[in-house]
């Protein structure tokens, strides 16, 4: 991890396992990633991460999306909400 970068990009290495759990929302620190994540399941140091869209489109028409964003990430470059 570059020492230079500021604080809120620095991930929490000081985080333990026993504080995110599934079900806990976070937030990922990766650029181009936006919004809360929440936690699906835990395997080792990744974490497997669900982020829901809503079933009202951008336009405001109601739709029936069972789109979900999913990724694995590690602990450092996550925070719980």
């Amino acid at each position: 991890m570059c020492p230079y970068l500021p604080k809120h990009l620095k991930g929490n290495q000081n985080m333990t396992d026993e504080r995110i759990k599934p079900g806990d929302y976070v937030r990922v620190h990766t650029i181009g990633i936006d919004g809360l994540y929440e936690v699906i399941k835990l395997e080792g140091n990744q974490y497997h991460l669900e982020q829901s869209y809503s079933d009202v489109s951008t336009r405001g028409h109601k739709t029936r999306s069972g789109y979900k964003h999913r990724m694995v990430v590690p602990l450092e470059k996550i925070s719980k909400v």
